[in-house]
């Protein structure tokens, strides 16, 4: 069978100087990509080849602007970059792409079966140009990221070694399940989506921020920061605990109000409750702070900050050691147990002492904290 070669111009599909041989190819034709072969652009519906040859490959193979497709009847060999900018439906056939893959845009992509990429996958496009991955599963086993925010029925694993980062919202199902080290720099999950760990080795370096209704089974993993997003706080649903060695910081914004709710607890180096956001916690279950409380906000009106249960005459706990730091006030609505049992509600202005003990104040306002607290206390 005879070959076409994409020529170092490179350029469309269907154009005649975008091959060496002078014509695109035909059905019963291989396609050749060198190392000197410039970026190849599929710009019909009715591309065909024999098979496709990219071993070589340095450039990007990517689709043009609208639906496009191309059809090889034998092998594919991809090691260079793979750009799907176009509404399109990607078939590997039970093969493994061994180079990049980045869909771009605000364009909807189906994975016709299942996807394995050895090389990077990126959700790419500007922050709020949003995407949506439909069909089979997508396994990366290297780096992954997602610029732009993604969403649709595609669940992805991360089998690793590599990286997790992204500033775009990601609301696919993602399941970390990696061989070697992932480390997980600043990233954003939400949507309906269920981020779960089931094995491997994980280092969260940055700020997990949370957005939407998402599921969280990462009992393993140590974040370093999380925090929600400003103007769309999470209604968060836990299977598992929540650990973070810095600080937990829920974001500020119009809508003001998060949840937690799963049988499971939150642990974290600092718990920080900005003004004006409400954050209800299941009842029954604990909050532990090692260092700092910080909750600041105003006497009254909408700018308070609520930390409360999720039902009603039932308490949540608040495990602290070290210091409570808030340069306006401490508010707490909920109800809970003081040291002697009783059963205390509580929606007031307070300072606590260790070990359970209640002390109420309703003239705290202007008063300068940090209390700073020598052991463990409850409320």
């Amino acid at each position: 069978m005879a070959n076409k070669t994409i020529a170092p111009g490179g350029g469309n599909w269907s154009a005649n100087a975008t091959w060496v041989e002078g014509s695109p190819p035909l059905v019963s034709e291989n396609v050749v990509a060198t190392a000197s072969s410039g970026q190849l652009t599929i710009d019909i519906n009715t591309a065909v080849c024999a098979s496709m040859d990219f071993t070589n490959y340095v450039n990007t193979l990517s689709w043009s602007t609208s639906a496009r497709n191309v059809t090889v009847s034998g092998n594919v060999k991809l090691v260079g970059k793979l750009t799907m900018a176009a509404t399109s439906t990607l078939t590997s056939a039970g093969k493994t792409l061994p180079g990049q893959l980045t869909f771009t845009g605000a364009i909807t992509y189906t994975l016709a079966d299942a996807c394995n990429v050895t090389g990077a996958v990126i959700f790419g496009g500007a922050s709020g140009t949003a995407m949506v991955l439909n069909g089979s599963t997508l396994t990366c086993y290297s780096d992954f990221t997602h610029t732009a925010p993604s969403s649709g029925t595609t669940a992805i694993t991360l089998a690793g070694p590599g990286t997790w980062s992204g500033g775009g919202t990601l609301s696919n199902n993602l399941t970390i399940a990696n061989s070697g080290t992932l480390t997980i720099t600043n990233v954003r999950y939400g949507g309906s989506g269920t981020l779960t760990y089931t094995s491997g080795t994980v280092s969260a370096t940055g700020t997990l921020t949370l957005t939407g209704t998402p599921t969280l089974n990462v009992g393993s993993i140590t974040w370093t920061n999380i925090s929600g997003l400003n103007g769309a706080q999470p209604s968060v649903v836990l299977t598992s605990g929540l650990t973070c060695t810095g600080t937990f910081k829920l974001g500020t914004g119009s809508s003001g109000s998060a949840s937690f709710t799963g049988a499971f607890n939150l642990s974290c180096g600092t718990f920080d409750l900005p003004g004006g956001t409400d954050l209800t916690f299941p009842a029954g279950q604990t909050i532990t702070v090692t260092s700092t409380i910080i909750m600041a906000g105003a006497s009254s009106g909408a700018n308070i900050p609520l930390l409360k249960s999720g039902t009603a005459s039932s308490s949540m706990f608040l495990n602290f050691t070290g210091t409570i730091n808030n340069n306006k006030v401490f508010m707490a609505s909920y109800t809970d147990v003081d040291a002697s049992g009783s059963t205390q509600a509580i929606q007031d202005y307070f300072l606590g002492n260790p070990g359970g003990t209640l002390t109420r104040t309703t003239n705290i306002i202007g008063v300068n904290l940090p209390v700073t607290l020598s052991s463990t206390g409850v409320f």
